[in-house]
């Protein structure tokens, strides 16, 4: 029975928090993400208790058993046992996979929930680029409300992030990067190609377009390369005939794509992306990489830990993830999400996730197998943007459509 009755906002509630504590510095109590980590624990198994839930699921006692026994093992290789670091990550795949069966409906509630975080944003991004072009610096007036010490660099809000970077019309939300808030748009956008049937014309065309404009304000070189594939999860058939189905997707797919390719041209400028991509790789090839410069640099180091140790990887605690690297500068965030969770876990981990990840693609796609595969693809691409799988909403991938086993 479900206990919360008609309470929606509950589910709300449940999906904005996932997605505040895994991206949002603001929740991470100025520092201490660790208590955030522990609060929200408690407070969805509450929630489970009240639901009267079952807390345990035969796809998550798999997960958890999988992972805690890679991590037990990694710490019997290195005789070194990093209890409070695999803590951490056994309770932000518990937040993930509780976050499942708290919520009815949880594509069609993390949809909606980034389509406000996409208007919310816009509120202060087109007063900001507004601003700039008059040469006013709309981001003094909030200095006095700078939050999160951990985002040194930035101007924090509790609601939006100014990311000071070099390209100031690049658009983060409240999320570390703009980058991350392309990531977090992009999932929204698989989501709603898999559930499209489950919206009416009219609402179904206003969050696309809401998320599209969202993820152009981003500017993310991963975003946009990622975003023609995940529109290709869009086209239906929809009773019509086929050549007509065929025709009115292509107009809108080369529609999509052309605005992508002039809103990028027209801001960032011709070839930058492609010049990007080149220099950064260059830059890693010929200086080596674990220095923390680029996405690149981070892949070189990467795949020096993975080639010694492919299947089990070198665990979470940075004294065994970058023991080849000591004395250097390496970051631990670094964009390289893939390899990164490749390099902690081992092609084991990964094989793991990519599983338990199609597995709920394929209960959401109906059994698809073409759509699950190809969705399970894409968001192994997208890891290639940032590192999504220290977060709990990415873990939680794993335990998707899980409620329908638990209503």
């Amino acid at each position: 029975m479900y206990l919360f009755g008609e309470k929606v906002w509950v589910e709300y509630l449940v999906v904005t928090l996932l997605v505040c504590i895994s991206g949002n510095y603001a929740f991470n109590f100025f520092g201490h993400p660790r208590a955030v980590l522990v609060i929200v624990a408690f407070l969805f198994c509450a929630l489970l208790l009240i639901r009267q839930t079952p807390f345990f699921s035969a796809r998550f006692c798999f997960a958890i058993t999988s992972f805690a026994g890679i991590l037990v093992v990694q710490s019997i290789l290195f005789s070194f046992f990093p209890t409070i670091t695999i803590a951490g990550f056994l309770a932000r795949m518990f937040i993930g996979y509780a976050a499942f069966p708290l919520v009815r409906n949880f594509p069609r509630v993390y949809i909606n929930v980034l389509s406000g975080i996409v208007i919310l944003s816009l509120c202060f991004y087109i007063p900001e680029q507004v601003c700039r072009t008059f040469g006013v610096d709309f981001r003094s007036f909030f200095h006095l409300l700078k939050n999160a010490p951990e985002a040194r660099a930035d101007l924090h809000l509790i609601v939006h992030n100014f990311h000071l970077d070099s390209a100031p019309y690049r658009n983060a939300s409240f999320f570390w990067e703009p980058g991350a808030f392309a990531g977090y748009l992009l999932l929204a956008l698989i989501f709603l190609g898999l559930e499209k049937e489950q919206f009416k014309v009219r609402p179904y065309w206003t969050r696309i377009s809401v998320l599209y404009v969202g993820l152009l304000s981003t500017f993310s070189t991963t975003g946009y390369i990622v975003l023609p594939l995940a529109l290709l999860l869009h086209f239906r058939l929809d009773g019509r005939t086929k050549a007509v189905a065929i025709k009115s997707f292509m107009l809108f797919y080369m529609l999509a794509l052309s605005v992508e390719s002039i809103t990028y041209r027209s801001v960032v400028g011709g070839g930058s992306m492609k010049e990007k991509i080149v220099t950064q790789y260059t830059d890693a090839l010929y200086r080596g990489g674990g220095r923390h410069r680029n996405r690149f640099d981070n892949l070189v180091a990467d795949t020096q830990y993975i080639g010694k140790r492919p299947i089990l990887g070198w665990g979470l605690n940075r004294k065994t993830r970058y023991m080849l690297h000591r004395g250097r500068e390496y970051g631990s965030g670094h964009g390289e999400g893939l390899t990164d969770f490749i390099a902690k876990f081992g092609f084991t981990g990964l094989g793991i996730f990519t599983l338990c990840a199609w597995m709920g693609f394929m209960q959401l796609s109906g059994q698809n197998l073409l759509m699950s595969t190809f969705t399970t693809l894409l968001i192994l691409l997208m890891l290639n943007g940032e590192c999504f799988l220290n977060f709990p909403l990415f873990l939680g991938l794993m335990f998707l459509e899980e409620r329908q086993s638990q209503l």
